[in-house]
């Protein structure tokens, strides 16, 4: 499993049930067995709306080669998904019509998040060293001269004077 592929998915299912909610919420809320009002009407909106945002990031994400963004984001939708999937199992309980599906698209993709999340990361890229600097050419070294010796008769003159 790639993480490329989750991610694809991801979006798509989001990209459905978010204009699903955001242009049909009384429709797509009645296939669960439920009716609203005016105000669960426009909080499915901002559902399918928030829906919208998260398939949004994770078609943008599918490419991501940065492994601390990586890390990030599938802990991020680990967390979305494994609360949504707590959210399902207590709605199942109370609109069983039609809540298995969310039952079983929370359910998925908390466990492929949650195996990339836990498993050992070779889905992440390998670290890469740092480039070495290039190296600059280094001007030639060029040999030390000897200090100079007096001549001694210089010597002996120098000696007289400092006397």
């Amino acid at each position: 499993m790639k993480l490329r592929t989750v991610l694809v998915a991801n979006s798509v299912v989001a990209l459905l049930f978010g204009l699903g909610f955001l242009i049909f919420p009384a429709q797509v809320l009645s296939v669960y067995g439920l009716t609203t009002d005016t105000a669960g009407l426009l909080v499915g909106r901002f559902f399918g709306a928030a829906l919208l945002g998260y398939a949004v990031l994770s078609w943008l994400f599918r490419d991501v080669g940065d492994p601390e963004a990586r890390r990030a984001i599938v802990l991020t939708q680990f967390i979305q998904f494994g609360a949504g999937l707590v959210v399902a199992f207590v709605g199942w309980t109370a609109t069983p019509k039609f809540n298995w599906l969310n039952v079983l698209i929370y359910g998925a993709f908390a466990a492929a998040y949650g195996y990339f999340q836990f498993s050992t990361p070779t889905w992440m890229p390998a670290p890469q060293p740092p480039p070495k600097p290039a190296a600059m050419p280094l001007p030639p070294v060029r040999a030390a001269a000897a200090p100079a010796r007096k001549a001694p008769a210089r010597r002996a003159a120098a000696k007289k004077r400092r006397k």
